[in-house]
C-alpha cells in the first residue's frame, strides 16, 4: 500500500479507503475465519474490524501498515473473544468442505486452540498470512529476538498438540 493512498484514506477519501478495504479484505477475512471457523461471525468482524481501521486511521503515524492493520485486527478479535462467552462454540463450526478438509481443518484449529493466543496468533500470522519478523515484531511490539523464539516455541507447541495427541 503506497503512503498517498493511506495519507489520502486518513483525510477520510473514500476512494482511498475502498483501495485499502480491496486490498486488504480478503486477508483480513481469511485471518478471521481462520480463528472463527465461521463464514457469517468473520464477514461480521470483518466489517467491524475496517470500521475500526477506518476511524483510527488518524492515529496511523507511519511504519509499517500492514502490521498495524493486523495489530487492530489481533486486538479486535481477542476483544471479541473476551465478549463473547458462545465463541468456543462459534469456533466450532466448520464451513462446508470436503471431509477430508473439514478433519485436517478440525485438527489444526484444536491444536491451535491448545496453544496459548500469543504462540497461536503469531504462529497463524507468520504461516497463513505470510508476514515476516520484522512486520511481527510490529504487530505484537515485542523486538525481533522475541519473536523468533516465541515462533520457535509456538512451532513445538503445535507439533506437541498437532494430530489429536494430548488429548
Amino acid at each position: 500500500m503506497n503512503n498517498v493512498t493511506i495519507e489520502m484514506a486518513k483525510r477520510g477519501d473514500k476512494k482511498a479507503q475502498e483501495q485499502i478495504y480491496i486490498e486488504y479484505k480478503d486477508k483480513i477475512y481469511t485471518f478471521c475465519f481462520f480463528r472463527l471457523n465461521n463464514r457469517d461471525d468473520a464477514e461480521d468482524l470483518t466489517q467491524d474490524i475496517f470500521i475500526k481501521i477506518f476511524k483510527s486511521m488518524a492515529t496511523f503515524k507511519g511504519g509499517n501498515f500492514k502490521a498495524w492493520i493486523y495489530r487492530i485486527t489481533i486486538n479486535h478479535i481477542l476483544n471479541t473473544m473476551m465478549r463473547r462467552k458462545d465463541f468456543t462454540e462459534l469456533r466450532k463450526n466448520t464451513a462446508v468442505l470436503r471431509e477430508k478438509d473439514v478433519i485436517e481443518t478440525l485438527d489444526i484449529e484444536r491444536a491451535l486452540n491448545k496453544m496459548p493466543e500469543k504462540f497461536s496468533l503469531l504462529l497463524i500470522l507468520r504461516e497463513k498470512e505470510g508476514l515476516n519478523y520484522k512486520e511481527l515484531s510490529s504487530v505484537f511490539a515485542v523486538p525481533i529476538g522475541t519473536i523468533k523464539s516465541r515462533l520457535v516455541k509456538a512451532r513445538e507447541l503445535f507439533k506437541k498438540f498437532y494430530g489429536g495427541k494430548n488429548g
